[in-house]
């Protein structure tokens, strides 16, 4: 929320502190629970973004944060707005974080589906909370590759994941029409 702005003689804003999702997780040692509660939290922003064609295009862990009890959004400066006027990014090629970016938004970025985008990049992220491996897996994910199965983090070796295995496969797809929305 905007706490105090002014448009006279400057334009500025003012919003409260939030905590980066990353040190939320570690200071409360969150557990799998709450790390996928507060995905589904994102999943629900995602969504009404998204029913008002707005697409995120750069989540990843650095983008999330935990404030009033919550985890949200921050940077949307490369947002894809539905009027285009008010797009504040620039026509170019690999849009979004290394780490979290879908293949179609490295290739063309303009022509892409931003929602089908931010589902991929939020499925890598999600597996990034979950491991606090800032540095992702390569392409799609496959629970049968141990250099990337959740199965093979210590913490997680003892939870019951096929769900997240399932959802972290589907919305990973190269194809972004073979991703959930």
């Amino acid at each position: 929320p905007i706490l105090k702005y002014s448009f006279d003689p400057h334009w500025w804003y003012a919003m409260p502190i939030a905590t980066p999702i990353i040190e939320h997780i570690e200071n409360t040692n969150s557990k799998i629970e709450d790390i996928i509660k507060g995905c589904i939290q994102l999943c629900e922003t995602l969504e009404f973004l998204h029913s008002k064609g707005v697409y995120h295009r750069d989540i990843k862990p650095e983008n999330i944060y935990f404030l009033n009890g919550r985890y949200t959004f921050g940077d949307f400066g490369l947002v894809d707005y539905p009027d285009k006027s008010t797009n504040f990014t620039e026509k170019s090629y690999q849009i979004g974080a290394k780490f979290t970016r879908a293949p179609e938004m490295e290739r063309q970025p303009d022509n892409a589906d931003g929602k089908k985008a931010d589902v991929y990049s939020l499925a890598k992220t999600l597996w990034m909370l979950l491991t606090k491996d800032v540095f992702g897996f390569e392409g799609r994910y496959d629970f049968l590759d141990e250099k990337h199965s959740l199965t093979n983090f210590k913490l997680l070796r003892e939870e019951y994941l096929v769900e997240i295995h399932e959802l972290l496969k589907d919305s990973t797809q190269n194809i972004p029409d073979d991703r959930p929305i």
